[in-house]
């Protein structure tokens, strides 16, 4: 992975105010992602932190990284690719901290039982046009779902037990059964 590679992928953090929550710049992960977001060019990203235990999580990750708790009266849909339950804490600078723990035995119970709990999923928030850029660059993507920060795609070609990079794109007109009117 290139020294560019590695800077883009602290840089998002940084903005975020997120670093040192991210993966670590030697790994396979890190170097898929910053591919990824050479292709996408991200707005903005969100951690995925996986958990067994959302309450433990939060009051951790809270104290550890200085971030805000949940909003207990706004809830954060389930990430449908995931198969999680998830909560939301920010960080003053606005960066997003997605706590997930496993709904199902899919995809990020898998990630737990291998890596145990941390950062297993990026969610990088695109432009539209970064879906297209992504077909033409040659990246996989599953069907659309529904996520924590909005309907979602995963991006494919990684181990099925990640750690996983999902792209959310902006929506597309109003959700369907909407009436207009």
């Amino acid at each position: 992975m290139t020294g560019g590679h590695r800077d883009a992928v602290a840089s998002l953090l940084a903005e975020a105010g997120l670093s040192g929550i991210g993966p670590s710049a030697d790994d396979a992960f890190a170097k898929r992602l910053a591919d990824v977001i050479a292709v996408v060019r991200p707005r903005s990203l969100a951690i995925g932190w996986a958990t067994v235990d959302l309450e433990r999580a939060e009051e951790e990750l809270v104290e550890r990284l200085a971030l805000q708790g949940t909003a207990r009266d706004r809830p954060v849909p389930p990430d449908e690719l995931l198969g999680a339950s998830c909560r939301l804490l920010t960080s003053g600078r606005g960066g997003e901290v997605l706590l997930l723990e496993p709904s199902t035995e899919g995809r990020l119970a898998a990630a737990l039982a291998r890596f145990g709990e941390g950062v297993l999923a990026i969610y990088l928030r695109v432009a539209a046009t970064a879906l297209p850029a992504a077909h033409r660059a040659g990246l996989s993507l599953t069907a659309e779902g529904a996520g924590p920060v909005g309907r979602q795609r995963l991006v494919l070609g990684g181990p099925r037990w990640g750690p996983h990079v999902l792209l959310v794109a902006p929506a597309e007109g109003p959700p369907p059964g909407t009436i207009i009117g």
